[in-house]
């Protein structure tokens, strides 16, 4: 019935010198022109064409200009010096031309002047953003949704709202809109890890695991460009009708990590996350590491430290009692009064042969769950606990004396 529908309108919109985009009820009519009548008489053709056939939704496209009747979603016009008047377009004689407005709407893309997607991504982000606080709300230093299930909500409602439609309007991110992109996905992974707001954006990305945003919807414009089969070349990709889907997968997960390990190396403000995790592959092979709000301390650095709370003017002295800086290194290494529990976790790790520090654990001999550390032999041999730095009681209360 769609196809009875339209096949008689396409010619006729093609011999007016317009394109046609139609979607279930939606048309989109697009004209271009460089100069006002050059858009008025095919678009008003166009819309006479279609009004005679009974459609009442119309858009109108001219050269950078896009105009729509007033009561579908709305127009936008970027008028020039002196408020030159915008091409005119009439549904019908007995009504005023097409209203015009900032933003238009269309299948659940907002276009800004220009066909602009600023407006798409603050509208697509303040939705991600909200739905994902209000579910996350129960997630609590200690209590709360897991860290599972965070990440699940991550993909499930985060990701899937904020990059609807990116097919459409990747192509369209520049260099700012990827760095407001990621500015967003922020919000997200301040929940996930439970972490204070002073660690940066690329220290909570690593700790996670994640994606950084931009490069995330990088990622699901080549998976779609795959499984259509069709032939491209992006970002360093290339994919050819008939290659084997699988291993071109593979080889875009490939080129992704490779591109966030050369941010990974430039930046200077995750600098206790690089001793964890060199590389990115480092965090992305250890996926049994469970984040809370004090494992989280230590991974990004960003703790009740007092050498950091003396830089955020939260503490007298950035001095722990035997003398040294208050770092997490310091504290996790170093310091005299937690030697007790370092000795036993020195032998814990030596019963299964990994190194120390801790920075150097192998991928199976360490898991941070619950603020805890837990050292897994195998199944066969179970799991022994050992306390961690970062929520035994015994020891919150020796730094509590410190300060």
């Amino acid at each position: 019935m769609w196809n009875m529908c339209m096949d008689p309108v396409l010619p006729e919109v093609q011999e007016c010198g317009g394109e046609i985009v139609a979607y279930a009820d939606d048309l989109l009519l697009l004209v271009t022109g460089g100069s006002r009548t050059e858009c008025e008489v095919p678009a008003q053709s166009m819309t006479d064409n279609n009004n005679a056939r009974g459609g009442n939704k119309v858009t109108a496209t001219g050269k950078n200009r896009l105009i729509e009747r007033g009561d579908v979603t709305g127009s936008l016009i970027k008028v020039g010096k002196g408020g030159a008047r915008p091409p005119c377009v009439k549904i019908s004689p007995s009504e005023s031309g097409i209203k015009y407005k900032k933003l238009v709407r269309y299948l659940g893309v907002t276009l800004g002047p220009c066909f602009s997607i600023v407006q798409h991504i603050e509208i697509a982000g303040a939705k991600a953003s909200g739905l994902y606080h209000r579910l996350a709300l129960v997630a609590r230093a200690q209590w709360g949704i897991s860290y599972g299930a965070m990440r699940h909500l991550y993909v499930g409602v985060f990701l899937s709202t904020m990059l609807y439609a990116v097919t459409a309007w990747g192509d369209l991110v520049t260099d700012t809109l990827a760095k407001k992109l990621v500015r967003m996905q922020r919000i997200a992974l301040l929940r996930i890890c439970r972490a204070y707001r002073t660690a940066s954006t690329a220290s909570l990305q690593d700790c996670t695991g994640l994606l950084p945003l931009d490069l995330e919807s990088i990622r699901w414009r080549l998976r779609a460009g795959i499984k259509r089969g069709a032939s491209f070349e992006l970002y360093g990709v290339a994919f050819r009708e008939g290659d084997n889907k699988r291993q071109s997968l593979e080889r875009v997960e490939t080129r992704l990590l490779d591109l966030w390990q050369e941010r990974w190396l430039v930046t200077t403000k995750a600098e206790a996350t690089k001793r964890f995790f060199p590389r990115i592959v480092d965090r992305i092979e250890k996926d049994f590491i469970v984040l809370d709000h004090y494992v989280s301390e230590f991974l990004t650095g960003h703790g009740d430290f007092s050498y950091r709370l003396h830089a955020l003017m939260l503490a007298v002295s950035p001095l722990c009692s035997c003398g040294a800086d208050e770092t997490d290194r310091h504290v996790l290494l170093e310091c005299e009064r937690l030697e007790a529990w370092r000795v036993e976790l020195r032998e814990c790790l030596a019963l299964i042969r990994s190194p120390w520090p801790l920075y150097s654990c192998g991928r199976r001999s360490m898991r941070f769950s619950g603020g805890r550390v837990e050292l897994s032999y195998s199944k066969r041999e179970g799991s022994t606990w050992i306390s961690a730095f970062a929520r035994d009681p015994v020891y919150r209360s020796v730094l509590g004396n410190q300060r």
